[in-house]
C-alpha cells in the first residue's frame, strides 16, 4: 500500500507536519479516505477485502464504497464482529466525512441518496449501523 512507501520515504512525516503544525487540509477518495485512519477495509492487497493499517491520524476504521460494492458491507460487518476492525466510519459512494481535531464535524454528499455511517458492535458482537445524514451539495432532483 502507498502508506508503506510514504513511511519509507518519510513523506508521512512531511504530511503530518503540514497537517498538525501548519493546519493543512487533508483528504482523499477510496484509499485516500482509508489512509488517515488507524485501519481501513481495502482491496489493495490481492484476495478478499480485508483490514489494513493506515497512518492512524484519525481514530478507528474507515470504509469507502459502502453502498457501491456488494461485498463491502458484509466484509466490514464480519471484520468488526471478529475484532479485526474497530468501530468504523463508512461512506457511500458520493459521501464524504469532514473531521476537525479528530472528531466528525459533518458529512457531505454529491448524491442526494448518499449517506455516511458509524458501524460498530455491541457487547454481544451484534453489528450496529447508525446512519449519518449528509448535507447534499448539489441541486435537489426535480
Amino acid at each position: 500500500m502507498l502508506t508503506a512507501l510514504w513511511r519509507e520515504w518519510h513523506i508521512d512525516s512531511a504530511l503530518q507536519q503540514a497537517y498538525y503544525a501548519q493546519g493543512a487540509v487533508i483528504g482523499g477518495i477510496s484509499a485516500g479516505m482509508i489512509c488517515w485512519f488507524e485501519y481501513g477495509l481495502s482491496d489493495s492487497i490481492p484476495g478478499p477485502l480485508g483490514p489494513i493499517q493506515g497512518l492512524g491520524w484519525l481514530p478507528g476504521g474507515a470504509c469507502p464504497h459502502f453502498d457501491g460494492e456488494a461485498e463491502r458491507r458484509p466484509s466490514l460487518h464480519q471484520s468488526i464482529a471478529n475484532g479485526a476492525m474497530p468501530a468504523t466510519w463508512a461512506a457511500d459512494d458520493g459521501a464524504a466525512l469532514h473531521f476537525i481535531d479528530g472528531k466528525l464535524h459533518k458529512a457531505i454528499a454529491s448524491r442526494q441518496e448518499a449517506k455516511a455511517w458509524r458501524v460498530e458492535s455491541d457487547a454481544n458482537k451484534q453489528i450496529i449501523e447508525t446512519a449519518i445524514e449528509c448535507q447534499y451539495l448539489g441541486q435537489p432532483n426535480s
